[in-house]
């Protein structure tokens, strides 16, 4: 009975203390995502005007907002466009949440040779435009967005720009929009921010989505089949259909100034500063450049090293002075990928480094890079072959002095 009792109690004290162990659900950190241009309760008021209606995008005016269908988890996909088609997209934030935010940046990555850009339209919400972004760069192959909002926001779905292409070509079937460098420090070039200039945090998805846009290349080689046939006389239905089958998603070409060297790592010792780096996955790869000086992003000196070295020791730098370095890559045409992200450290103390480089290096040295430029490395000492010839000369020497000072004490 008494064990009873005493299981009834535990019980009842267990069913009492369960509903105070709360479960948090993990926090869904916002993403950018594109859906079909949509023209009312968006905020953009009477629109661009004179855009055509495309069936295949959306219908304008209507107000029925809604995503793209989604391809797989990290991609949507759009309906099949033809040459002269307009691309008329909106770029929002996806914040679940609700978390506050204030300034935006996405750089997105696109193929000019299929896609031509439009306009860009920033909505009112994004009141204070970041210089030199908000446009079209087809040399380089991306289109710059960023602004920020005179206040804080925290929509669920909060619209950040309009943007239209005109599409060229549709003869390689596809083409992707994606996102460049989403990082999380503050000079991401694709972030959601909030915070103070300077020490802001980025609160966007590192895995950022993309969307597919399927091209109608079977279209126009169907046209001039039936052309053909026309001229012959011949209107039979014996010319196969278009099939509406899945495209693989294309693998985005290479813009080698988009690239960027990652996970610069560095350490201290003395005087020396070692600084190391992930090889550059690109066959147009030539060497790198290691930039450094002792303001932020402002670069006073250069290193050039081979396209095979990924480490390098500077030498000779002023103990306990703050310095900041950074790595780009070169091609055979001299042009440079991005700026790697920016490392700084205090030379002599290893533990300033804001990116520290992990495990132990020999006693007493920094490994010696390969670097061509010999202005700041090399060694220091005599070369080992005259350090022991200079002590070999002094071994004889002393022999032969004690040789003498023997001879002098015994015939004494």
């Amino acid at each position: 009975m008494t064990w009873l009792r005493a299981s009834k109690c535990l019980l009842v004290v267990c069913g009492t203390l369960l509903p105070f162990f709360p479960v948090h659900a993990q926090e869904v950190t916002p993403s950018f995502l594109f859906r079909p241009h949509c023209e009312e309760g968006d905020g953009f008021g009477g629109g661009l005007g004179g855009i055509p209606n495309i069936p295949p995008i959306i219908n304008p005016g209507t107000g029925n907002c809604f995503d793209y269908p989604i391809r797989d988890p990290q991609t949507r996909e759009t309906e099949v466009l033809s040459t002269g088609d307009i691309l008329d997209v909106d770029l929002y934030v996806d914040n679940a949440d609700g978390l506050s935010f204030q300034r935006v940046r996405a750089w997105i990555v696109y193929d000019p040779n299929v896609l031509e850009g439009v306009r860009i339209d920033l909505a009112p919400d994004f009141s204070l435009p970041t210089p030199g972004e908000n446009d079209f760069f087809p040399n380089e192959g991306y289109v710059k967005i960023g602004a920020s909002a005179a206040g804080e926001l925290s929509g669920g779905k909060t619209v950040v720009a309009r943007i239209q292409f005109r599409v060229l070509d549709v003869s390689v079937g596809s083409t992707v929009l994606s996102f460049f460098d989403a990082q999380s420090g503050a000079d991401s070039r694709t972030g959601v921010f909030v915070g103070v200039p300077g020490t802001e945090t980025n609160l966007l998805s590192l895995d950022p989505s993309q969307l597919f846009v399927r091209l109608n290349a079977g279209a126009e080689a169907f046209v001039t089949d039936t052309d053909e046939d026309l001229s012959s006389g011949d209107l039979s239905d014996s010319a196969p259909p278009v099939e509406d089958s899945p495209e693989p998603i294309p693998e985005v070409p290479e813009i080698f100034t988009l690239l960027q060297v990652q996970n610069l790592r560095a350490t201290t010792e003395g005087s020396a500063v070692f600084l190391t780096w992930d090889p550059l996955p690109s066959a147009k790869l030539i060497g790198h450049n290691v930039y450094y000086g002792t303001v932020s992003s402002q670069y006073t000196q250069r290193r050039s090293l081979d396209a095979a070295t990924h480490s390098t020791t500077i030498r000779n730098l002023p103990v306990g002075s703050a310095y900041y370095f950074a790595v780009r890559g070169v091609n055979g045409s001299n042009e440079e990928t991005a700026y790697s992200q920016e490392v700084a450290v205090s030379v002599s103390n290893p533990g300033s480094s804001t990116a520290p480089l992990q495990g132990q290096l020999p006693q007493g040295q920094l490994p010696q890079g390969t670097g061509k430029s010999p202005s700041l490395s090399g060694s220091t000492g005599m070369p080992s072959s005259l350090t022991l010839l200079l002590v070999a000369s002094t071994i004889v020497g002393m022999t032969f002095a004690f040789r003498r000072q023997f001879f002098v004490v015994h015939s004494s």
